[in-house]
């Protein structure tokens, strides 16, 4: 009979986190999963502490990398995975007692779901890093609808806590290595596929932040790479449904969104911008209009590319103008 649960644990640079990371899923309270422990290149050091944990229990498999890199570590552990529910793992976090249990009633108690995922606590942040402001950020994202309007801001989800149901994960072809974040395209993916989406309100995940994490050193996770894959899905999912699409904000984010949409070849409208000094210039070709534009544009998609502190002063500006988010303006920053 199958596991409850596949836990996908890819492993290359782990080092002194390993322990504590395989320690606590050795404690979890949810007992019936099996642990697929994909070797990424890993040192012999940790090797051999993986066959140690492997002899002393069998719920543990040691698997050689079918191919190089993260991507080719994940795809290797979804072909070998037994359960229904698969659930993440990064070899140098740690995750809560409960979490695969809860998880697993997370499903059970939703039958519709598709994904779950939890809450989280940083260890080791870097200072100033950035990742306690997306931390809470992400944190507040619970129910399918928040998840759904926030997708296009960043990624609202932590990869290492989500649950997703197997046949589903397959069904889209697993991870894909497309010069972009493999987490958020697997999640955009299901958000667009129109999959429910939920997180936990518990804390339940320890997501250790460092200089050497991947997503802080490998260029598929530079700002540039984000930008191409949110205008990938962009282009190819809601501009399509609209007649015509606008930029709110013709500052560098909104520029560099221009150009990244114009490079997937979707049409966009013009700029708004509300300061007098832009109004009437250009910024790639394209000109910039005042929001008084919109009185004839109603219908059309605008997209909120403002960041910062002015990010949630232009969401509440559109809203009280009347236009809904999620139908008549998305955020994107």
């Amino acid at each position: 009979m199958p596991p409850a649960l596949s836990v996908l644990v890819p492993i290359r640079g782990a080092g002194e986190h390993l322990r504590l990371a395989l320690d606590s899923l050795a404690a979890q309270e949810e007992a019936d999963y099996e642990a697929l422990l994909v070797d990424d290149g890993a040192s012999e050091e940790v090797r051999s502490e993986l066959e140690k944990r492997a002899r002393a229990d069998p719920r543990l498999r040691v698997l050689p990398c079918a191919g190089d890199g993260l991507v080719a570590a994940l795809n290797t552990g979804l072909a070998a995975a037994q359960a229904p529910l698969l659930a993440r793992f990064d070899a140098d976090d740690w995750m809560h007692p409960e979490r695969l249990s809860r998880q697993r009633a997370h499903f059970a108690e939703h039958p519709a779901l598709a994904l779950s995922a939890t809450r989280f606590h940083l260890l080791d942040a870097v200072p100033g890093g950035g990742y306690e402001r997306y931390r809470d950020w992400q944190n507040a994202l619970l129910d399918r609808e928040s998840i759904h309007r926030a997708r296009f801001i960043e990624s609202p989800l932590a990869h290492p806590t989500i649950c997703i149901r197997t046949e589903l994960l397959r069904s889209l072809g697993g991870y894909r290595e497309l010069g972009w974040p493999e987490d958020y395209d697997l999640f955009l993916r299901v958000l667009e596929a129109g999959h429910a989406v939920e997180k936990l309100a518990c804390d339940l995940h320890g997501w250790r932040d460092h200089p050497r994490r991947t997503s802080r050193v490998h260029p598929r996770y530079a700002p540039e790479a984000f930008l191409r894959l949110k205008a990938h899905f962009l282009a190819r999912g809601v501009l399509a449904l609209h007649a015509r699409t606008w930029i709110w904000g013709a500052g560098p984010i909104g520029t560099r969104l221009y150009r990244a949409l114009r490079a997937e070849g979707a049409s966009i409208a013009g700029f708004i911008d509300i300061d007098p000094k832009k109004i009437g210039s250009t910024r790639g070709g394209l000109r910039i209009h005042a929001q008084e534009v919109l009185s004839t544009e109603r219908g059309s998609l605008i997209l909120a590319a403002v960041g910062g502190s002015g990010a949630a002063v232009l969401r509440a500006h559109l809203t009280a103008l009347g236009y809904v988010e999620g139908a008549d303006f998305l955020a994107v920053a």
